[in-house]
């Protein structure tokens, strides 16, 4: 989905490039904000409000302990944690995997969400008419340059995350 990049720089351009990155920047900070707003109303920590949200996105399937860990960067000690307290707080229940008994699956509950959606509901509207302000196009390219941005803050997570090389 991506276009080619252009082969030339220009004043204009290299202003625009500047603008995205402070934007970003901006975006990932009001991410933050809002997800440690979240997280102090419903009581919980930030990160475990982090592993609702990645739940979330994972809807109708679930999650394993191991891959929550994976998307978090957290160990598998710290992710225990988190579900141990978003089980304490009515946001997950934890199943046996039938085709590997070792393995835990983290299910989101559907109740404890649904008392959390009123919270989204003025961002959701706010967001629905911000993108009427655009094309398709543009949002295909919006959907393209964010998805690409997040696997590549992610691959740089996981690198300094990483314990550094002899």
């Amino acid at each position: 989905m991506a276009a080619a990049a252009p082969s030339s720089s220009s004043p204009d351009r290299d202003r625009l490039q500047a603008e995205l990155v402070a934007a970003g920047r901006a975006l990932g900070n009001s991410s933050a904000m809002l997800s440690h707003a979240c997280a102090e109303r419903l009581g919980i920590h930030a990160t475990d409000w982090e592993c609702v949200s990645l739940l979330n996105e994972a809807l109708p399937a679930s999650l394993t302990a191991g891959q929550l860990a994976e998307l978090t960067g957290l160990s598998t000690g710290a992710v225990t944690g988190v579900i141990d307290r978003l089980e304490s707080a009515g946001f997950v229940r934890r199943e046996r995997d039938p085709a590997d008994r070792r393995r835990v699956i983290v299910r989101l509950s559907a109740e404890k969400m649904g008392e959390v959606i009123p919270l989204f509901a003025g961002m959701l509207a706010d967001m629905v008419a911000l993108q009427k302000r655009y094309s398709e196009d543009d949002l295909a390219k919006f959907v393209d340059l964010l998805t690409v941005a997040g696997d590549i803050l992610r691959r740089h997570a996981l690198a300094i995350l990483a314990p550094p090389q002899a």
